[in-house]
């Protein structure tokens, strides 16, 4: 089963995270310094195994460039989102928008993928809440690419395939001869009447008009 670090005490992660932006980047975070900068707790012990789990330290505990990059009040909010996600991919695997689901949702899944009681539930809930609370997802979105532009409607390509009838129409009948063309087009299957409205319109004024 998977194992999803968390703590009891989230605040003192939402202080920590805090601490992470204002401070130097230490050689490495040991239980020692976590004392000296103000985390004397037992409880706050489980920060190291947390930050590891989103790729904020490596393997010695090492704060690694997604932990200079968080302080960096320009990039924080997406260098965090971005460990999140890929902390919790088995998360948004199955909920795609985890960030915006509810507790009972949230439960749920770590309760069908870890074998621990609720109070380690309730844990991995109010962890996950308060990193997702301080990551921006909809800017970590637009700078992988964004959403894709729509695809212009049957109407809007119709309009676009008009004019290229129009010039053949015109250069036909330039010498004043009278030339009969026979145009076929196909209309996107629809139940919309306005599309078949624009699309006689189209042809009437592209088409018929001199």
């Amino acid at each position: 089963m998977a194992a999803f670090p968390y703590t009891t005490v989230p605040g003192h992660l939402q202080k920590f995270m805090k601490h992470i932006t204002s401070t130097g980047v230490p050689q490495k975070v040991t239980y020692k310094y976590l004392k000296q900068v103000g985390f004397t707790s037992s409880n706050d012990r489980s920060i190291r195994d947390i930050l590891q789990f989103i790729g904020f330290l490596d393997h010695n505990y090492a704060p690694t460039d997604r932990w200079k990059a968080y302080r960096d009040k320009r990039k924080r909010k997406v260098a965090l989102a971005r460990g999140i996600k890929e902390g919790y991919s088995a998360l948004y695997h199955t909920y795609p928008d985890a960030h915006r689901k509810d507790n009972e949702a949230l439960t749920n899944f770590f309760r069908a993928h870890t074998e621990v009681g609720e109070r380690a539930l309730s844990g991995m809930v109010s962890t996950f809440n308060t990193l997702a609370e301080l990551a921006d997802f909809d800017a970590l979105e637009q700078e992988d690419g964004g959403a894709p532009e729509p695809a212009a409607s049957a109407a809007e390509e119709l309009e676009e395939a008009a004019p290229r009838r129009t010039a053949v129409t015109r250069a036909a009948t330039r010498d004043g001869l009278i030339v009969n063309l026979n145009v076929e087009l196909t209309v996107p299957e629809t139940d919309d009447a306005e599309i078949y409205d624009k699309f006689f319109a189209a042809m009437k004024k592209h088409l018929l008009s001199d």
